[in-house]
């Protein structure tokens, strides 16, 4: 049923169900991509977001930040979200208002369709770029000794091409430059790993829940994760993963017009309760 539910048949229905209708919106503007950002809160009859962890781009600091901030029987987990859904997790599906775990996008589909569960999710997702995802994954993810230098990884038949879209979008193999940009487009959110505090922000104002970076977390040393990158490897970088170079690129874009939509929105908020004029521009909002 999991791999029926993803033929051309069913296709549409699947897209519906993890919350992804397609658009005619032309997506060349980052800032047309602000209709689905709109602030909303998280009941037990709304689509429940689902994070896509996407390894190495800052998905662990994004979900321990959030963690704190929900109730055990607020979260799905990843083991509630396998194939094999029960009415044993009934009761959290009701309840909970946030989903974490490593599944793709084409996973929760599956998970979703075959559970015969009436609650609808929201994948939302934490993306990087495209030469500062390689460099982590590089370092922690790939045999040294095998590929002493990273170009060496890079122009290699290992080289994952796309590995970010693989996990973010629901056909990565067949997906075209338009069609990658309306399914980002469509999502209620996706952070930035390199702004995490704007993300977090961000995230606390479209789902009206309050998130903090823990002083505990450490990123590795960028001298170590950056050893051996050169302009080589990161031009062969961008070259050979184009197409998600380029999605990445117009995900970013998208990011700072919903931030600064969103400061705005806070603004004319305060500015109307008599709150001093929102935010600060220099200030964690």
């Amino acid at each position: 049923l999991a791999v029926a539910a993803l033929t051309v048949g069913l296709l549409p229905s699947a897209l519906a169900v993890v919350g992804w209708t397609p658009s005619k919106t032309h997506t060349s503007d980052p800032s047309m991509c602000l209709g689905a950002a709109q602030p909303r809160a998280v009941t037990a009859n709304s689509p429940m977001p689902i994070f896509v962890h996407v390894q190495k781009t800052g998905g662990t600091t994004f979900s321990m930040a959030l963690l704190v901030s929900y109730a055990a029987d607020e979260i799905l987990s990843t083991s509630c979200l396998s194939q094999s859904i029960n009415i044993t997790n009934a009761q959290n599906l009701k309840t909970a208002k946030i989903g974490f775990g490593h599944l793709t996008r084409r996973e929760i589909a599956n998970s979703e369709l075959s559970s015969n569960t009436h609650r609808r999710m929201s994948p939302i997702t934490m993306i990087r770029d495209v030469v500062g995802h390689r460099k982590s994954l590089y370092l922690e993810k790939v045999d040294h000794a095998k590929y002493p230098r990273p170009v060496d990884w890079v122009r290699s038949s290992t080289y994952p091409r796309n590995f970010q879209l693989e996990h973010t979008l629901l056909d990565a193999a067949s997906a075209t430059l338009e069609g990658a940009k309306r399914e980002l487009c469509a999502l209620e959110y996706v952070g930035l790993n390199e702004q995490m505090e704007d993300s977090l922000c961000l995230f606390g104002y479209k789902f009206k829940r309050r998130a903090e970076l823990l002083t505990s977390y450490r990123v590795k040393s960028d001298q170590l994760r950056d050893e051996g990158w050169d302009a080589q490897a990161m031009i062969a970088t961008r070259k050979k993963s184009a197409l998600e170079n380029r999605v990445m690129t117009f995900a970013k874009e998208m990011f700072h017009s919903r931030v600064e939509a969103a400061k705005l929105d806070i603004k004319k908020s305060f500015t109307v309760e008599g709150g001093g004029g929102g935010p600060k521009e220099d200030s964690s909002w």
